[in-house]
C-alpha cells in the first residue's frame, strides 16, 4: 500500500465532482412533500385552487403558523390529535399523506366524490386517502349516504 496525496489519488475524485455551492444541494422531504400533495388533490379540483383557498382560510392560517413555530399546543382544537402529522408546503397543508381542505371547498370535494357512483364504503375509502380535515368522517357519513339514498 503506498500513500497518495488526494489530487494525486485517482480513488478521490469522486469526492471532488460534487460542487461545495449550496444552489446544488436537493431538499430530498421538500420534493416528496411537493410530489404527495400533487398526487393527493382531488382530480377535479387543481392543487392551485386549493392553495389559494388555503391561503385565505383562517383556520388554516392559524394551523400553518402554529406548524411552522412548533407550538402544537396553540393548534385549533380539532387539529390538535393530530399536529405531529401536520406539514406545510407553501399555503397546503398535509396531514401524512393527505391534503388538508379549507372549508370554503370541503362540500365541493364530497360532491365531486359522488360523481362515480360507486358504493358508499368505496366513495369513503376514496375520499379519506386523499383529503382530511376536521369532522371529515361525521361529514362522510352524513353526506355520502344521503347522496347514494341510503338512509
Amino acid at each position: 500500500m503506498e500513500y497518495l496525496p488526494g489530487p494525486e489519488n485517482i480513488a478521490d475524485t469522486l469526492s471532488r465532482l460534487i460542487p461545495d455551492s449550496p444552489d446544488f444541494t436537493i431538499n430530498v422531504a421538500d420534493s416528496y412533500i411537493r410530489f404527495v400533495a400533487e398526487n393527493a388533490a382531488p382530480c377535479t379540483v387543481p392543487i392551485q385552487e386549493i392553495e389559494k383557498s388555503s391561503a385565505h382560510d383562517t383556520e388554516l392560517e392559524m394551523v400553518r403558523d402554529a406548524v411552522k413555530s412548533g407550538r402544537l399546543k396553540e393548534l385549533p382544537k380539532d387539529y390538535r390529535k393530530v399536529g405531529t402529522e401536520l406539514t406545510i408546503l407553501g399555503k397546503l397543508i398535509l396531514r401524512g399523506t393527505r391534503l388538508v381542505i379549507p372549508k370554503s371547498l370541503r362540500a365541493r370535494v364530497l360532491d365531486l366524490a359522488h360523481e362515480g357512483h360507486q358504493r358508499v364504503v368505496k366513495t369513503k375509502q376514496r375520499i379519506r386517502s386523499k383529503v382530511w380535515w376536521p369532522g371529515i368522517d361525521n361529514e362522510l357519513n352524513g353526506n355520502v349516504k344521503f347522496a347514494m339514498g341510503v338512509s
